[in-house]
């Protein structure tokens, strides 16, 4: 981890407890490494995970996440979890599509469902799923403008 000019700043001048806060904040992220997962390659395990953590931030759905984590019966092309110590912290599901504009097919990919732990809301999770997972779906769909789109919230 990089010590920068900001960590030595805030060091110097009597800042603490803003320091410790600053370095638990980038140890976190080191050790939440985001995993991008294969709708074919996901494992039963990692699956049950999932749903734990849908139906947890989803509990009006939780007869359906209890199940499955398709939602009204589409799957996800691929997900992206964050993991800490084998625990599912937050998942986005990405849905790709064909589509027609006009005449022309395009390839689309969305976010599906977006889920974080409640203890960690407002830490940059969420943020850093749906980034990241847009960002793969650059290469997923292999965009071709305009042939095909990113679509999320």
């Amino acid at each position: 981890m990089k010590v920068g000019t900001k960590v030595v700043s805030m060091v110097l001048s009597g800042q603490t407890n803003v320091f410790y806060a600053y370095l638990r904040r980038a140890m976190n992220r080191e050790t939440r490494r985001l995993k991008i997962i294969e709708e074919n390659q996901m494992t039963p395990a990692t699956d049950a995970a999932i749903r734990e953590l849908l139906c947890i931030c989803f509990p009006l759905d939780i007869n359906v996440f209890s199940q499955t984590r398709y939602w009204h019966g589409s799957a996800p092309a691929y997900s992206l979890i964050q993991e800490q110590n084998g625990q599912v912290l937050g998942h986005v599901g990405i849905v790709v599509r064909l589509v027609r504009c006009g005449n022309a097919p395009a390839l689309v990919a969305g976010i599906q469902n977006l889920a974080v732990r409640p203890e960690l809301r407002g830490f940059g999770t969420g943020r850093q799923l749906v980034v990241e997972s847009m960002n793969e779906a650059l290469y997923y769909v292999k965009i071709d403008p305009p042939h095909a789109a990113i679509l999320s919230a």
